[in-house]
């Protein structure tokens, strides 16, 4: 038994901690190389969910706006890809989805864009993740402007819905377990976007 658990640790291990690289599109539709993502809706915000390449690059993350307590697929994430999701402006919640939950919240303004980060991290079988903020001073930086070109833009399709749909109840049984523990963690443990990190 305590060389299965051995054997089953350095796999996990290997698949998390291999080199950096681009993980399979499922579900998502990929679109041509160097394509810009769509302009922002007239009255409304831009939120961009990036996944540079790095850890576990074959395993997706999916990645939801909780929109009246219920929620709502805005993209599938494997490694190194970017998608866009139109947003009214206000305080919205968004989570990401794999072995767990995590979630971040955000308050935004019409007329600009907001950038979260879907970073992997170890979980008990596979790589679980969670989002991460990116600030005004980040989101301008050059590091991130180099890791933004280098993720390929990919969209939601027919694909993706069919996924949702098969897989809802998965997903909401994760955002009853996860999002009160989200909660009780203190005002600085959560992430957040502000009305400022905008750009």
């Amino acid at each position: 038994m305590r060389t299965w658990l051995h054997l089953g640790f350095v796999v996990l291990c290997a698949v998390f901690t291999s080199c950096a690289s681009y993980g399979p599109i499922r579900n998502m539709e990929a679109l041509p190389k160097g394509s810009s993502l769509a302009s922002i809706e007239a009255g409304k915000a831009q939120i961009v969910c990036v996944r540079p390449r790095g850890p576990a690059p074959g395993i997706q993350a999916s990645v939801f706006e909780i929109v009246d307590e219920k929620p709502v697929l805005i993209g599938i994430s494997a490694s190194g890809t970017r998608f866009a999701h139109a947003v009214a402006p206000g305080q919205h919640l968004f989570m990401v989805v794999s072995e767990a939950a995590d979630f971040l919240s955000a308050d935004v303004e019409a007329g600009k864009t907001y950038y979260m980060r879907v970073v992997p991290r170890m979980g008990a079988w596979k790589a679980r993740f969670s989002l991460d903020a990116v600030g005004a001073a980040e989101c301008c930086s050059k590091r991130f402007e180099s890791q933004l070109e280098d993720c390929r833009p990919v969209a939601m399709n027919g694909d993706s819905e069919k996924w949702a749909s098969e897989n809802m109840s998965s997903v909401l049984t994760k955002y009853a377990g996860y999002y009160p523990k989200w909660m009780e963690k203190r005002d600085s443990a959560r992430p957040h976007l502000a009305a400022s990190d905008g750009r």
